[in-house]
């Protein structure tokens, strides 16, 4: 209330004060006349509605007379009754900005790191009515890499945006430095109606799980200190791996050894959680394995408890395959034995569940290395080093096996396999995975290393 007029004008005195009922009167009782003629202004504060609604354009004064000389106030009938005029546009007494939730939805077209046409899809359905020239923001779409500038929109209704208030119609403007993207309202978004649009990004370069996105609506497009007509509010996300900027990699890439003593058999166990989904036949490809080699080129992965019980017979070991059928467990227990059971063979059929395929050298070819494991280059070393990150060089290889079922974001995937330490000590070397299928890839993502617990 202004102060001037309160004191003035309005009585304060016990139940004659200015009061607020929740049905929505603000009631007054004049401490004097009011004059015919003059102009009042009352000022007072509200707290606008959580949900958005329409402006109150039927709001009506009332003036009225009570009989004060009576033992109980009556009030006699209204001789003043009238509408009140509402003020233009966003100025609407009342009027609170909004979308609905449930039927407002962000969505993106591919998971792959890097790629360049990933379609983000925006289904807006305003709860109100937004008027044209009114902002709306998109913000926090975090990691895209595609440089700031105008991107044009496709799908239905791209024509009802643009780039900024007399920009260019059908684009909006994509900040990179804040994450965020910034369009005007062409013409005028009616209540319960869904607005599709799309523009194009380049992915992330790393994976990552899908940021919140959020949404926001100001009164202008180009002037980011007007007023803001909807706060800043989370807007609903598709899910898996249509959630918006979700990027295949993975959030734990841990690889660890059992022994560091040089010609001893050493345990590696691999520990994996996937920002994305993975399906039946994604290529795990693991490579870096400097200075080991193996018996076999083909590895029967253990179980994690290290007693092998998913080996040589995985393909048909009943204990195997009971698992392999159901349903993948969260890992509550690092013993528990199932990982092995979600993984084969790359290679064309017989494609043995909880096996893998050794590419580089064997321990028929260590007699082709010198005491430091560097390859004898009058050798067949082609052969040896196939797939080591140093060809024709250096004594190692890399792993390859790919998913034998769906395995969803977040599933902790352990697999546990042998190696030969080399006689010669060395560093840790760079371990890196990477995880693809026709469609999808992941960036090369290098393994933190350490020492298997015991």
């Amino acid at each position: 209330m202004s102060a001037a007029f309160f004191s003035d004008l309005w009585r304060s005195d016990g139940g004659a004060a200015p009061r607020w009922e929740q049905e929505g009167k603000l009631i007054l009782h004049p401490a004097q006349k009011i004059a015919a003629g003059r102009l009042y202004d009352i000022t007072f504060v509200l707290h606008n509605a959580e949900e958005g609604q329409e402006a109150r354009t039927h709001c009506n004064i009332h003036l009225s007379k009570l009989l004060d000389e009576l033992e109980f106030p009556v009030r006699v009938n209204d001789y003043v009754k009238e509408s009140l005029f509402s003020g233009p546009g966003n100025l609407a007494p009342l009027l609170v900005s909004a979308f609905l939730y449930d039927s407002s939805i962000i969505s993106q077209s591919s998971p792959s790191v890097s790629i360049a046409n990933n379609k983000i899809t925006l289904t807006l359905t305003p709860r109100t009515t937004l008027l044209e020239n009114n902002t709306i923001i998109i913000s926090n779409l975090i990691g895209v890499q595609t440089a700031s500038g105008a991107r044009q929109f496709s799908s239905a209704h791209a024509s009802r945006f643009s780039d900024s208030c007399g920009g260019t119609v059908g684009y909006g403007s994509w900040n990179k430095t804040s994450a965020s993207l910034i369009l005007c309202i062409v013409e005028a978004l009616m209540p319960k109606t869904a607005y599709v649009f799309s523009f194009l990004v380049t992915n992330p370069a790393a994976g990552q799980y899908s940021p919140d996105i959020f949404i926001e609506v100001r009164a202008s497009a180009s002037n980011p200190s007007n007023p803001i007509l909807m706060s800043i509010r989370p807007i609903r996300k598709a899910e898996g791996d249509f959630a918006p900027l979700v990027v295949t990699g993975f959030s734990v890439a841990v690889v660890a050894q059992s022994t560091q003593t040089f010609s001893e058999i050493n345990n590696l166990t691999i520990t994996l959680v996937p920002f994305t989904t993975i399906q039946d036949g994604h290529l795990f490809t693991i490579s870096g394995f400097k200075g080991v080699y193996r018996d076999s080129d083909q590895v029967f992965l253990k179980d994690a408890s290290g007693d092998g019980s998913c080996g040589a017979s995985a393909d048909t070991n009943a204990t195997c395959h009971t698992i392999f059928k159901s349903p993948i467990p969260h890992y509550t227990d690092t013993n528990y034995p199932g990982s092995p059971t979600i993984l084969k063979d790359p290679n064309p059929w017989p494609n043995k569940i909880a096996s893998a395929q050794w590419v580089g050298t064997l321990s028929g070819d260590t007699a082709n290395y010198d005491y430091y494991g560097y390859a004898n280059l009058n050798s067949d070393s082609t052969k040896i080093v196939a797939g080591n990150a140093h060809p024709n060089i250096e004594i190692g290889g890399e792993l390859r096996m790919s998913s034998a079922r769906f395995i969803p974001a977040g599933q902790t995937i352990r697999i546990m396999f042998d190696v030969n330490n080399w006689a010669f000590g060395q560093a840790p070397p760079p371990i890196n995975i990477q995880h693809s299928n026709g469609s999808v890839s992941s960036s090369w993502i290098l393994m933190t290393s350490k020492r298997s617990p015991g």
